[in-house]
């Protein structure tokens, strides 16, 4: 399957110093509420690709997973955070327009995307810029706060950061550990302590997914009845 129902070139920065760690979800929020969800879509790219407008890596509605700008191209989506972070746009025009199932399985799709490039499958309470690894509300960024943002509003954390982990085969999960692996030996030859601790910290929610993922296949093979929980202090809201 291809990730991308369609492409457009969206507005960009060039590229990136270092690769993102932090996914930003955002909503669109045109104030039109007599827009459909595919007039809403619309708008936005028409807005992502006017010079004066905004972008995002993906802009995700309903039925459409429409890539903006690509992964290695720094997108406008949280002003001084751009340079730190990929951005996701959900089709909403209020904030009363309840997201629909659409949505989120197109997020998820998106979303296991980048947990394939590394961004830990944890829901961030809060993001100030640093080295934390995860997804994060806009409103929840220190970009966002201060800029009274207020998406996405009503989204669903728990059931998209499930999505990230339910579907994910024994091979992709793997492929994400061996990187998170590679990733964390690279790091252990730097000299930066604070950057150290950060990355095995990010390391250590892997190991702790892996024990779990196994003992959910072995429940499974037994037979047992086994209903997926996340764990305390991963998702959620703060």
């Amino acid at each position: 399957m291809t990730l991308a129902t369609r492409r457009i070139s969206g507005n960009n920065s060039g590229l990136y110093l270092r690769p993102p760690k932090v996914v930003v979800v955002h909503s669109t929020r045109s104030g039109r509420a007599d827009f459909s969800d595919a007039q809403e879509l619309a708008a936005t790219l028409a807005w992502f690709t006017n010079p004066n407008g905004a972008s995002a890596q993906w802009v995700l509605s309903e039925t459409e997973r429409v890539r903006v700008v690509e992964d290695a191209l720094i997108a406008w989506h949280s002003a001084y955070l751009n340079g730190r972070s990929w951005g996701i746009e959900m089709t909403q025009p209020t904030i009363d327009r309840p997201y629909r199932d659409g949505h989120y399985d197109n997020a998820a799709l998106v979303g296991r995307h980048y947990v394939s490039l590394g961004v830990a499958p944890v829901w961030l309470p809060f993001w100030n810029g640093d080295d934390a690894s995860g997804f994060v509300a806009h409103q929840d960024t220190v970009q966002g706060r201060e800029s009274g943002k207020t998406d996405p509003g009503p989204f669903d954390r728990v059931r998209f950061i499930a999505s990230l982990e339910d579907k994910m085969t024994d091979e992709e999960f793997l492929k994400q550990l061996n990187r998170v692996l590679s990733r964390a030996r690279v790091v252990a030859t730097l000299a930066d302590g604070k950057t150290k601790q950060s990355k095995y910290h990010a390391l250590g929610w892997w190991i702790d997914l892996l024990r779990r993922h196994h003992e959910d296949a072995a429940k499974h093979s037994a037979g047992e009845a086994h209903d997926h929980e996340i764990p305390a202090g991963r998702t959620g809201e703060a």
